[in-house]
């Protein structure tokens, strides 16, 4: 696995060997602060340098599978982290150790500038967002045709871009509707708020039972039954069939072990 170096602009280039096999290299980050300090990662695992490359130090460690990807947090350089085979990872002492944030087969990785606690993880199974620094994920793959991701970047608060293997580019917008859930040990359910027209909301049941969706308006009144019935484990996706009128509802989801409620916002 080799780097390259150039500091006339690509007139001429160095070459570091960094593995005496082959194997090529998918990932660099250079340190926002300090750009002596190079990330490399590829299939010969992962290594830095603190000269600007006049050595190299292996620093893969429980690191398992190809490194794709490598992201530094540009407000901590100690806080790195790392897409790869066996999942996402994180270093809070500049890669002297690693910890495993679960995922599997990662491919790309994106810090938000603006939270750094906000974390964005490519995978072959699609995109994944987590806003407590890697401590949990929630997939987002809404408009996602193609779940093989290969890159993932950001443009600051407005949108996520992101690459698939076979079906282009996507982006999604920052600063637009988020999806909203509410959880527990037997469902989970999500919606898209603020909206402004179709309403859909799924759920993931985890425990058979008989269910009630129920959609009220802001004075407690109840519009409509959106779903009901006995519901074994599994995804289930309902629709409000029609308009709404901008404003402010609230959906209650019913299962004998209890009951969960959310607030939607319908625009203009």
């Amino acid at each position: 696995m080799t780097v390259a170096k150039t500091t006339n602009g690509g007139t001429s280039w160095s070459r570091y060997h960094l593995t005496t096999t082959s194997g090529f290299c998918y990932a660099l980050a250079v340190d926002p602060t300090t750009s002596s300090i190079v990330y490399a990662g590829g299939q010969g695992g992962l290594y830095k340098t603190t000269s600007g490359g006049s050595s190299w130090s292996k620093i893969t460690g429980s690191i398992s599978g190809t490194v794709y990807d490598i992201a530094i947090d540009p407000g901590n350089h100690d806080l790195v982290y790392v897409a790869a085979g066996g999942g996402v990872y994180k270093s809070t002492d500049g890669g002297s150790s690693w910890n495993n944030l679960g995922l599997s087969s990662a491919t790309a990785v994106v810090i938000d500038p603006n939270d750094p606690e906000v974390i964005y993880a490519g995978t072959s199974s699609g995109v994944y967002k987590s806003t407590s620094g890697g401590g949990n994920w929630v997939q987002m793959n809404e408009g996602l045709t193609e779940k093989d991701v290969t890159a993932l970047d950001i443009d600051p608060g407005d949108y996520l871009f992101c690459g698939t293997d076979g079906a282009s580019m996507f982006r999604w917008s920052l600063s637009g509707p988020e999806v909203s859930s509410r959880g527990s040990s037997w469902v989970t359910f999500r919606w898209v708020t603020p909206v402004r027209d179709r309403v859909e909301v799924t759920y993931q049941l985890k425990r058979a039972g008989w269910v009630e969706l129920l959609l009220y308006d802001v004075s407690g009144r109840r519009l409509v039954r959106l779903d009901s019935g006995y519901r074994g484990p599994g995804l289930y996706r309902v629709n409000y069939p029609g308009r709404l009128a901008p404003g402010v509802y609230f959906l209650r989801f019913n299962h004998p072990l209890g009951s969960r409620i959310g607030k939607l916002v319908v625009m203009r």
